[in-house]
């Protein structure tokens, strides 16, 4: 467990350092109101919050939920939406234009504030 648990954490720090590169990346602070499955990945609706968003309007980001590394994302953004906890998600720079997640940022990092 605690080697998995390593590797979630390298896999996440690398994709943050990853991230800093890119000038357009999304970030967002608030709290996470929607978890919705559709198309085969899984949709993270962030409201009552602050940040810079690349893609739209809305901040939503999008979860590939075949690997690992998403559904330990998947696992906090659902806790975090049980418990009301305050987050801060980043977004990995690439914005998709494809239903459904059209005008979303894919997951890249996501950060318990509470």
């Amino acid at each position: 467990m605690n080697k998995i648990l390593l590797q979630l954490a390298r896999i996440a720090l690398a994709l943050s350092w990853a991230g800093v590169a890119q000038a357009s990346q999304g970030y967002y602070q608030g709290y996470v109101t929607d978890v919705m499955a559709s198309g085969g990945i899984i949709l993270v609706t962030l409201t009552n919050g602050s940040g810079q968003l690349s893609c739209g309007t809305t901040a939503q980001f999008w979860v590939d939920p075949s690997t690992a590394f998403g559904q330990s994302q998947i696992s906090l953004a659902v806790t975090a939406k049980a418990t009301g906890t305050l987050v801060y998600v980043q977004g990995n720079g690439t914005c998709s234009t494809a239903w459904p997640y059209n005008n979303t940022e894919q997951l890249a990092t996501l950060d318990w504030k509470g």
